[in-house]
């Protein structure tokens, strides 16, 4: 608290005098010490009322405080207990909600069965009747495209019957080597293991020099037995260049890159069908033959081995080598055809010794039937059968 201003001191008169007597109650002052002691009791008295009036307005300032916390925690109180009660009445409003959608889905669902009873009990009828003429359509479609599928199996069955297996675009290894081994009697074809997608074929070129057997060189035909081409073919094949330790290496493969057949060269590397492969391994065997004659060393045979499949990329060498196919192919033809021809006159001069054999049986019945049978006139003698004639 503020400290009230001091009055002016009792010991000087208002003219600078010495007082002589009190100024308060105006009676005589004895000595000056009284006026002192007096002004100290009035100061003393200042300060206790002041500390008196401080210590009771801390007093009141915790009395309300104190008030105030009571009523607020009081509040508090009340707001809680009116929450709780907010709580439990929105729960009970949630469990009577949570009960009325329950019913409410249960009388939904049993109305649904209700109705969709009603609804299948009213169609059941014209569904069912509707159901067993689509059935009957789909199994008479169905039995119509089996028997469909039946006749044409049995069509490209008895096609495929009288196909090579080249005909058919099967990859048969050992029929290729049967082949190169036709073809190529003096050397020395083998087969060498097996993939999943097909194995190695090494043929040996050997030819007669002065009445001595050399060996010229080796071409390795890499065999694909797959549908799709794939690049990563080209790379194997390099491959196998380094472990045969030789230039001549041949994809042989049913699958070809994008709008290629019969026979391309990728990167160096031929690529020809199992149909072809007899007339490009002739083409190879000869150069491989010349190639050793000439004694070439290993880069020279490279290089000419790089200007060989050059021309075999070229255009010229594809007109050349279509036309030798095409010849194949006709005398291929031709023989089949021939064989045909031939098939079909023994098996008509067989049915012809068959009939034949039948006919001549059946008149040697007839007449044994008439010579033993009786008449009712019993004859002398002996009744002699007849010879059975040969079926021939």
């Amino acid at each position: 608290m503020a400290a009230t201003a001091s009055p002016p001191s009792l010991l000087r008169s208002r003219n600078g005098g010495t007082l002589t007597q009190c100024p308060m109650c105006g009676q005589p002052l004895l000595d000056h010490d009284a006026i002192e002691r007096v002004e100290h009791a009035r100061r003393d008295l200042e300060h206790e009322i002041e500390s008196t009036i401080e210590t009771r307005a801390t007093e009141l300032a915790k009395q309300v405080a104190k008030r105030e916390r009571d009523a607020a925690a009081k509040k508090i109180t009340e707001l809680t207990a009116q929450v709780a009660t907010h709580k439990d009445n929105v729960a009970e409003l949630k469990r009577a909600h949570t009960d009325e959608l329950a019913k409410q889905k249960q009388t939904h669902t049993a109305e649904l069965r209700k109705l969709r009873a009603s609804v299948r009990a009213e169609v059941a009828s014209e569904a069912e009747q509707a159901a067993v003429s689509k059935v009957q359509r789909e199994l008479r479609q169905k039995d119509r495209l089996i028997n469909s599928l039946k006749e044409e199996n049995e069509t490209q069955q008895r096609r495929i019957e009288h196909l090579t297996a080249d005909e058919r675009g099967e990859m048969n290894e050992e029929e290729l080597v049967s082949r190169l081994h036709v073809a190529f009697p003096e050397d020395k074809v083998e087969r060498l293991g097996r993939g999943r997608a097909g194995s190695d074929i090494l043929h040996e070129v050997r030819f007669n020099l002065d009445g001595t057997t050399e060996v010229a060189g080796l071409i390795v035909y890499e065999c694909k037995d797959t549908l799709a081409w794939n690049n990563s073919f080209i790379a194997q094949a390099k491959k196998a260049r380094l472990t045969h330790h030789t230039p001549h290496v041949v994809i042989v493969s049913r699958a070809f890159p994008r709008s290629l057949k019969d026979l391309c060269v990728r990167d160096g590397i031929p690529v020809v069908s199992p149909a072809r492969l007899v007339e490009l391994a002739r083409i190879l065997r000869e150069m491989v033959i010349e190639l050793h004659r000439v004694g070439l060393t290993a880069e020279g045979q490279a290089a000419k081995t790089d200007e060989l499949y050059k021309y075999l990329s070229g255009a010229e060498f594809r007109a050349a080598f279509d036309v030798v196919v095409k010849t194949a192919d006709e005398l291929t033809n031709i023989l089949s055809s021939e064989r045909t021809a031939h098939e079909r006159t023994w098996a008509r001069r067989q049915q012809v010794y068959t009939e034949l054999g039948g006919k001549a049986a059946a008149i040697d019945g007839r007449l044994r039937a008439i010579i033993e049978r009786s008449d009712g006139r019993r004859r002398k003698g002996k009744v002699v059968p007849l010879a059975r004639r040969s079926a021939s």
